[in-house]
């Protein structure tokens, strides 16, 4: 295919390149430290113009010169971070002496350093003032790195360096983005500066590492493998793109000389877990974890070749809680006479519109009416163990998660100006988890394997040139499937086995209509860039390319095993009255419309081949910037981001539909294009910053810049092919048969009665506009506060809005007759809007504190991308449904003040019990999320919309924002026939506290052998972080929380222990 050929083309011209590029930009930066300062000295007789620099790393021997401009200025820009020996020649060949310096992964990209020296003394130790920036003088960005001593000290629950992100401005508490099933590696989700998650980009070594489909990291490297990772928020320059929100980076170690590594074990269980927080009588189910590996690094040549391994493996074994609501006791034999106020019709008499149904005498259904197959089926389901409507099942599940992962990194040195390094990443997890609902529910199993490689090498072509070409690569596979056998229900019409059953207001039985599933995607990843130094300018500039590949990963509309809804409005009648009911009371209209096999929907469909999703990206940028006085530095970039439209792998993999003649037609069969709308070549991206120095200790940024990024393939107008059919409809009062459809082949390119995707041809890339303005103060005594203005605008944002009939009409304004299926429209077009106030506070360690604290008072505006109003697209803008006005985060490394050369207790036995211990932490705070009340749209009759907003009653919101809980009387229904008025996330949910915190110690076991003994405790306050409350009027349980935010249960504790060598 053309798309190969060109990728196979650019990896030719890297490897032809290869032995005369070296780099530094888009992703030099992610592998480095750049370190640019000025040497002054004071040797009578000579200036300090066109003397020799040279750093060299005290661990790996490798050395960088350079040499200093008219001012005495010098500049490196590929520095790892490490401790270095300093020297100094003057061009008459004099050494000034020598004097030592520690570079640690920084923000800034800048080290500012003065070297003295004296006449007197011209091969004295150099002098060295100020080895570290105070302020942030040459960027705009705002931005921050977190080294190994930071990423291992924290406590994680369970270490997973990309919780950290949260700890800046502008970030929401971050949240486990999957269950052990879908998501076996528990990756953490977050929102920055009120954007969408799937806008942030994680990166492995400076190479892409988003998996295509989801947008969420393919591969996390585990925390003791991990250099650095460095985080950019907002502003920053042209040669990180890909991203409108966070552009993050985790850098893997390197080999040293001499002989290094660790070894560590960490446990947690359920004797160190509190009990069921929202459960008091209900113990925490029995569980086991152990978390266990090692590291290790050395030299194959010393001064040139360096190899670093890592293994990390987590064992997970015994139960984990589990809730679901099934039909109470003794409602099976279809007696529903103890529910006041129900009125049950017989879905087999009257029309398919409810018009002139009968009532079930006594509200019993008889005998002779209940479903077999129905009947059998809730014999499956476990019986309620405690009273009410939801919830009513509380137990445990079984739970065995074995993760292994394996890094391997080797770097090598092959002359004073090339250097080059190649990693390689594996992770393998493997997840058996059971069901509350046994033999009706879905156990499952999981098998992950994730593949990270990256290979970059470098060239200095002159102190002022230099450039780097990297490839990398990523594989990323989940493979879901039943766990455990399964019988069939025995009856004729399932003979395959249990389909997938939603009967409103209870839980799902049966698997998902997606199970069994094998997803699995390729990234391939290349790059050529390059930096420039002249005078005053630092040119950055560079091309890159990637092919991204998504296989399997599918979420079908109906299983091939049948998949049926039941919706209250089999058994109503058509009356406003009936139509009109409690929660609790529309659960038994659809129990009783399962009871007598009368689904609203029923469908089937399967994939005629695997979905498979191809995509290319094409990047260049350029950027400079200018230093253009002594206090002020200039940004000045652009760059330029095609994005092709995704594809099946192979001509005829996928359909475009038009509802226009309701026809489907075949991507890339019979001369059509395999591409189902145009490629937008306006993506030019202009990026400026700037930073002007007020005073040595006052530095104010601001900077401005466009932002363009691709959307994950499941966000995307893509219709696989497909074969199936669809009967009755939801949400209305019709019925269908309780047998899985016949699927019959349409004629020609008749559509089947199918759900699609509709999209038009033009489609636009979404972009955000960033812009910021900050002050940067060095108040002394370490402390350093950022304080400003960040704000964005979203632009050609995505949505998808339900093609839906109006408020009313019922069957007759279906989009076209006699079709039940419902399409979706997918567009961009939308905007965001965000405006906030950061602080930023760092200390950094001194005195045996060090702190960082994060404040953020904002808001954020969207429209939501599922507009959950189709027929007013502006009834939509509100507060982001990740908004929270204030947020705030603190972490803390306190060196507890007791022992030798401290405070207290400096001697003694209380000095040798008490001292070199530390305790670190993480603190977060933050306003609620908000939520929409809406109810059941069974009295909108406006077919194909989910839910409609409710009526508010009270003219004050109090009592609803912030609570656990809220007055349901203050919500009604809409009228019959009409949509609702309140306003899109009108409430506020709960706040939410969690402290985290670790102590440990080091003991000196023998020389360069220390051991850490270690104890952690998570959400020591045991403090309950409820979720919003139920928000939907015809849900049990409506106004009331009835769980804890995602990754903040109760109090748990962890032990620990490092070996390190």
């Amino acid at each position: 295919m053309v798309r190969k050929s060109i990728f196979t083309g650019l990896v030719v011209c890297l490897c032809v390149l290869v032995p005369t590029v070296y780099s530094q930009t888009q992703t030099l930066t992610q592998n480095s430290t750049q370190s640019a300062g000025t040497f002054t000295g004071h040797l009578s007789g000579a200036g300090m113009d066109g003397a020799t620099v040279t750093f060299t790393n005290s661990t790996t021997g490798a050395a960088q010169s350079a040499t200093t401009d008219s001012s005495g200025g010098f500049t490196f820009n590929n520095l790892a971070p490490g401790t270095y020996r300093v020297s100094v020649h003057t061009k008459s060949g004099l050494q000034l002496g020598e004097s030592s310096i520690e570079i640690s992964p920084s923000n800034t990209n800048q080290v500012q350093v003065n070297f003295a020296s004296t006449p007197a003394a011209p091969a004295a130790k150099l002098e060295l003032d100020e080895p570290t920036p105070t302020v942030q003088t040459n960027s705009a960005e705002v931005s921050r790195s977190y080294d190994s001593q930071v990423i291992r000290s924290l406590p994680v629950l369970d270490r997973q360096n990309q919780e950290l992100i949260s700890l800046m401005p502008g970030v929401t508490p971050p949240a486990i983005a999957g269950d052990r099933i879908t998501d076996p590696q528990q990756t953490r989700s977050f929102n920055v500066n009120g954007l969408p998650a799937y806008a942030n980009l994680h990166n492995q070594d400076g190479a892409y590492g988003n998996e295509p489909f989801r947008g969420l990291p393919s591969r996390i490297l585990p925390d003791e493998a991990v250099q650095a990772l460095e985080v950019r928020t907002s502003n920053y320059n042209a040669e990180y793109g890909l991203s409108g929100g966070s552009w993050s980076s985790t850098l893997t170690r390197p080999g040293t000389n001499a002989i290094h590594g660790s070894l560590f074990e960490f446990n947690t269980n359920s004797f160190f877990r509190n009990g069921r927080q929202l459960e008091a009588t209900t113990q925490s189910p029995r569980f086991n974890e152990n978390q266990f590996g090692g590291t290790a690094g050395g030299a194959v040549l010393p001064d040139r070749m360096f190899w670093f391994i890592s293994y990390e493996g987590r064992i997970q074994r015994g139960n984990q809680e589990a809730e679901a609501t099934v039909p109470m006791a003794g409602l099976s034999s279809g007696n529903f006479s103890s529910f006041p106020g129900t009125a049950l019709y017989n879905p087999g008499s009257g029309s398919t519109t409810g018009t002139g149904r009968s009532i079930f005498t006594g509200n019993v259904i008889p005998q002779s009416q209940l479903n077999p197959a129905a009947q059998q089926i809730l014999s499956l389901v476990p019986a309620a163990n405690r009273p009410g409507f939801y919830n009513n099942l509380v137990g445990s599940v079984p739970l065995r998660d074995d993760n292994h992962r394996i890094d391997a990194k080797l770097d090598h040195r092959f002359s004073e100006k090339s250097t080059g390094f190649f990693r390689y990443g594996f992770t393998q997890d493997s997840v058996d988890q059971g069901s509350i609902l046994g033999l009706a529910g879905s156990p499952l199993n999981a098998e992950l394997r994730g593949i990270n490689a990256v290979g970059s090498y470098t060239h200095v072509f002159s102190t002022n040139f230099l450039a780097e070409a990297r490839f990398g690569y990523d594989r990323y596979r989940n493979q879901i499937s039943p766990w455990g056998s399964f019988p069939t229900t025995g009856l004729a019409a399932f003979p395959n086995g249990l389909p997938s059953i939603n009967i409103a207001g209870f839980s799902s039985l049966g698997f998902a209509a997606d199970v069994p599933r094998k997803e699995i995607s390729n990234t391939y990843d290349g790059a050529l860039s390059m930096s420039y130094r002249s005078g005053m300018h630092a040119l950055r500039f560079g091309i890159g390319i990637r092919e991204l590949e998504a296989n399997g990963f599918a979420n079908p509309y109906f299983s091939p095993l049948g998949s049926f809804v039941f919706g209250p409005g089999a058994t109503l009648g058509n009356t406003a009255s009936s139509v009109n009911l409690g929660p609790a009371l529309l659960q038994v209209n659809a129990l009783a419309g399962f009871l007598t096999g009368s689904p609203s929907m029923a469908g089937v469909a399967s994939y005629t081949t695997t979905p498979a999703y191809r995509q290319m990206q094409y990047s260049a940028y350029l950027t400079d910037t200018v230093n253009l006085m002594k206090r002020l530095y200039l940004e000045l970039g652009v760059r330029y981001d095609i994005f092709d439209p995704i594809e099946p792998s192979r001509a005829g993999g996928a359909v475009v539909y038009d509802p226009t003649t309701n026809t489907v037609n075949s991507l890339g069969v019979n001369g059509s294009s395999i591409r189902s709308y145009r490629t937008d070549l306006n993506n030019v991206a202009p990026r400026v910053g700037l930073a002007f120095r007020a005073t040595e200790r006052f530095v104010f940024r601001a900077g401005y810049g466009i932002h363009y990024f691709a959307l994950p393939f499941a966000m995307m107008p893509f219709n696989p092919a497909t074969v199936g059919t669809q009967s009755g409809i939801a949400g209305g009062l019709g019925t269908t048969a309780f047998t899985i459809p016949a699927v019959t082949t349409p004629l020609g390119t008749t559509a089947p009665n199918l759900p699609f995707l509709v999209s038009g041809r033009n489609q636009n890339t979404p972009y955000v506009q960033t812009y910021s303005g900050m002050l940067q103060g060095d108040l002394g005594n370490g402390f350093l506060l950022d304080i400003g203005y960040v704000g964005n605008v979203g632009r050609q944002l995505p949505y998808f809005v339900s093609d839906t009939g109006q408020p009313g009409t019922g069957l007759a304004g279906l989009p076209i007759a006699g079709r039940t299926a419902l399409n979706t429209t997918f567009g961009t077009g939308l905007n965001s809007n965000f405006n906030s106030l950061q602080v930023n506070l760092t200390k950094k360690f001194a005195a045996g504190l060090a702190i960082t604290g994060a404040y953020t008072y904002g808001k954020a505006l969207d429209y939501g991308t599922y507009l959950a109003d189709p027929f007013s697209r502006a009834a939509n803008y509100g507060p982001a449904d990740w908004d929270r006005t204030h947020i705030l985060t603190v972490s803390h490394d306190w060196r507890l003040p007791f022992g030798v050369r401290q405070k207290y207790f400096t001697s003694g036995w209380a000095a040798r019990m008490l001292g070199d211990w530390e305790l670190t932490g993480i603190l977060r705070w933050s306003t609620g999320s908000p939520f929409t009340v809406t109810s059941d749209p069974l009295a909108c009759a406006c077919l194909g919309v989910q839910s409609v907003p409710a009526n508010f009653t009270s003219a004050a919101a109090a009592g609803v924002n912030g609570a656990s809980s809220f007055n349901t009387s203050l919500f009604s229904t809409p009228a019959a026939g009409t949509f609702g008025s309140l306003s899109r996330n009108a409430f506020r949910g709960p706040d939410m506290f969690v402290y985290n915190a670790a102590l440990f110690r080091n003991f000196a076991v023998r020389e360069n052998v220390k051991l850490e003994f270690r104890g952690e405790a998570y959400n020591i306050t045991n403090t309950t972080n409820l979720v919003n409350p139920i928000a939907n009027a015809g849900t049990p349980g409506f106004g009331t929380s009835v769980g804890s935010l995602n990754g903040l249960a109760g109090r748990q504790f962890q032990v620990g222990a490092r070996v390190l060598f």
